[in-house]
């Protein structure tokens, strides 16, 4: 029992696990990167905005005093460079057609290059290094344009801003430029950013990677004393039913509530019934009894599995009824109203007769009510469903199903189809829901499966059936066929509240009066409420 509970969930586990952090590790370094960043942009912004509340009073237009403006003003942008533990802020002219750069002012950072120190002053123009960047502030498609530049004066992040006036000494005032061609430039050295980030990601990471280990040792702990043990005692009572059946068995002690207290349960009831069974085989002929208890097991597991013929939702009400045929198939219908709201719909249809069918019918219901409570897509769980089912299907059955999760908050339907027949919906027109198809479950490995959204709105009712009811046979031999559906559907549209479910059955009823029931008839009918009109 531990290699094959334990140490199995422990080996699919503990990659799930190890994937999981991976993934939160790099999220962490994602965000803890993007944070850097920010606030990196965030320093270099405040930094010009502080230059140009200094820039607009420099004079660097005017001959005579430019220059000596231009040193007071980089005298101001070097101080800023130090406040704000930055490389460089600068004032340049841009020319876009000649793809030039003149400096007009530049400051310089306790970090600054000093070629670039020596090189970059006022008056110093500089070809070829106009960027998109430049182009972006100057043609006003960017208020502010970042840019990451690796060159010979160091790997920094910068920031361009347009500056949109100066201080003109013969008119005694500030003016804004003719010809808007002056960009501030600040820049912050990347590894200052790099150093940032390890600061924050490493704590981080190492919280997360204690918590990871903490929860699977919690989790490991857990599996073992509430599931692998748990598990062994109740598989070692079971592989002992024959042998103290035989003595006279006795029933497994049901200790608390949770799934092994049911399983508990369940094998207690279902010993109790093969004892019955075995005692009625007793009593008839071998063959007789045979068939008869065959088609009772088989009804009894179609029956015993579905969901009641009622339910009523917040946002839908459903309606469903499956009549097995005296040769027992395998129908199946079913519905699920998930945490989120959503409703799922199902319905099913199993190829072959018996008590084989009706098994392979119970493990396609329960399959089905995993995936689709799990919160997989229509599609994603048809596929999930059949390589299940075509994994261990050594009698080749198949099972024709369709599958419809409906998202009360958008009112969209969203349905799948493994081979089965195409559904209506009846609204102002009857609608078939033929968007989606695939083919039937439990044959074939890798099938893809196709899904289709439609927009449902209060008072439609989705429409799901079985072939046994449009191949209902009637006493002369004919077919009640698509045609008849279809007509008894239009009689329903526009009529908001009424019984589609039992008037099609009458229909059938009249129909296939005389005549023995060939199929399991099986039909499951969801209404969309009006929660607008007080409806509950």
């Amino acid at each position: 029992m531990n290699k094959s509970i334990f140490r199995k969930t422990a080996l699919i586990i503990l990659p799930i696990m190890i994937i999981v952090d991976l993934i939160v590790l790099l999220s962490v370094y994602n965000i803890t990167y993007k944070n850097s960043y920010d606030n990196c942009a965030e320093i270099l912004e405040r930094a010009q905005r502080r230059a140009l509340e200094r820039f607009v009073f420099c004079d660097l237009e005017t001959e005579g005093v430019a220059e000596t403006e231009a040193s007071i003003c980089s005298s101001a942008f070097s101080n800023l460079c130090r406040d704000l533990d930055l490389m460089y802020i600068y004032a340049i002219r841009v020319d876009p057609d000649a793809n030039t750069e003149t400096y007009l002012a530049i400051g310089f950072g306790p970090d600054a290059n000093e070629e670039a120190v020596r090189t970059r002053y006022y008056g110093v123009r500089v070809d070829g290094k106009v960027n998109d960047e430049m182009r972006a502030v100057l043609s006003g498609e960017k208020k502010a344009a970042f840019r990451h530049e690796t060159n010979q004066f160091g790997d920094t992040l910068i920031c361009y801003t347009l500056a949109p006036e100066h201080y003109d000494t013969v008119a005694g005032k500030t003016v804004t430029y003719e010809k808007k061609n002056v960009l501030i430039g600040a820049e912050i050295s990347i590894s200052q950013m790099m150093d940032s980030f390890h600061r924050n990601f490493i704590p981080v990471s190492a919280v997360t990677v204690a918590f990871s280990v903490v929860l699977v040792l919690a989790f490991a702990l857990t599996l073992h004393y509430r599931i692998a043990k748990p598990a062994k005692r109740l598989s070692r009572r079971m592989s002992g039913f024959i042998t103290d059946r035989e003595k006279g068995f006795e029933e497994i002690a049901v200790k608390g509530e949770d799934e092994f207290a049911e399983m508990a349960r369940s094998f207690n009831h279902m010993a109790r019934e093969i004892d019955t069974y075995i005692k009625d085989i007793d009593e008839l002929t071998r063959e007789k009894h045979k068939q008869e208890a065959e088609l009772d097991i088989a009804r009894k597991i179609q029956t015993g599995l579905l969901h009641p013929g009622e339910f009523h939702g917040r946002f839908v009400d459903i309606n469903a009824c499956m009549h097995p045929a005296k040769n027992v198939g395998g129908d199946l219908y079913d519905y699920y109203e998930l945490d989120d709201g959503k409703v799922c719909i199902a319905i099913a249809d199993v190829s072959g007769k018996g008590v084989t069918a009706s098994l392979f019918m119970a493990r396609a219901i329960t399959l089905l009510s995993q995936y689709a409570e799990s919160g997989y897509s229509p599609a994603l769980a048809l596929k999930k469903y059949n390589e299940t089912l075509a994994s261990q299907n050594p009698n080749r059955f198949f099972i024709t199903t369709f599958l419809a999760v409906y998202d009360p908050a958008t009112g969209e339907l969203t349905y799948a189809n493994a081979g089965h027949n195409y559904p209506y919906v009846i609204s102002d027109a009857l609608i078939t829901l033929d968007g989606a198809s695939g083919v039937a479950a439990g044959l074939f490995h890798k099938a893809e499966y196709q899904e289709t959204t439609l927009k449902l709105k209060p008072g439609d009712t989705v429409f799901l059936f079985t072939d046994g009811v449009n191949e209902a046979v009637a006493k002369d031999g004919g077919f009640f066929g698509d045609e008849r559906l279809e007509d008894a559907l239009r009689d329903h549209c526009g009529k908001a509240g009424s019984d589609v479910l039992g008037d099609v059955l009458s229909r059938v009823e009249r129909f296939t009066t005389g005549a023995e029931q060939s199929d399991d008839i099986t039909i499951l009918t969801m209404r969309i409420k009006d929660n607008n009109s007080g409806e509950e």
